[in-house]
């Protein structure tokens, strides 16, 4: 919880707490196994050594 009160102010965690309130939690973790494929997606084009602008990475989903 520190790391998330040092980065953010009390308005902006205002606004995150919102959000989630507004998506509800069934969204949310739609949300949050759709940017795990998207990481997971990052790291395997940088374990084959894929350039940060190459078409590859344009193209992931």
């Amino acid at each position: 919880m520190a790391l998330y009160e040092k980065h953010f102010t009390p308005e902006q965690r205002r606004e995150l707490e919102n959000r989630r309130a507004d998506l509800g939690p069934e969204r949310i973790e739609d949300l949050k196994a759709t940017w795990i494929g998207l990481v997971e997606e990052g790291l395997a084009l940088v374990a084959a050594g894929s350039p940060a602008d190459g078409p590859e990475a344009r193209d992931a989903d």
